[in-house]
């Protein structure tokens, strides 16, 4: 019940994710806990990481309030989680010597908190750093929109946030 749980609860990140795509949608914010929402995002997709085998740490030293639309914000997060659960499991297949890692690190920031999400995958070449947040731009030819990163900057930039990447060579 779990599995199904968890992968209906991402299916609707996936329709979120179509609504902050709608020209007319906006997002409807409010006080919501970054920490526990980045836990849930981890909840979701451990599905996904136990797949690929990878290891996906959280670490929250407590609540983290931040003002955002909660449905907006998880999707945004679960959309950075994924990209960083599948690089670390493209980097470290079954059989390599070690395992893939992701950390997901909640905490204080200049004027509210901070998700940072890192991993062991490969890394995003240079030459793709420009287009990293274009709609309709995507590395990958595995089923993949390049919509993920976009949304992800939409979402954060509408609440007042940013996002920002740092990637070490491949």
């Amino acid at each position: 019940a779990g599995f199904a749980l968890n992968k209906l609860r991402y299916l609707e990140t996936v329709v979120t994710n179509l609504r902050i795509l709608d020209p007319a949608g906006a997002p409807q914010p409010r006080r919501v806990d970054l920490a526990r929402l980045a836990a849930e995002g981890r909840r979701m997709l451990d599905w996904r990481s136990r797949a690929g085998r990878v290891q996906v740490e959280l670490c929250a030293t407590g609540a983290a309030p931040v003002t955002a639309d909660p449905d907006w914000l998880a999707a945004a997060l679960l959309n950075v989680l994924r990209n960083a659960i599948d690089s670390a499991a493209a980097t470290h297949p079954p059989g390599s010597a070690s395992p893939g890692y992701v950390l997901i690190r909640v905490e204080p920031a200049t004027g509210g908190f901070c998700a940072r999400i890192c991993d062991n995958g490969a890394g995003i070449p240079p030459q793709l750093h420009p287009r990293l947040f274009d709609f309709d731009y995507t590395s990958r030819s595995d089923r993949h929109y390049g919509l993920g990163l976009p949304i992800a900057r939409r979402v954060l930039e509408s609440a007042g946030g940013t996002v920002e990447f740092e990637s070490a060579p491949p």
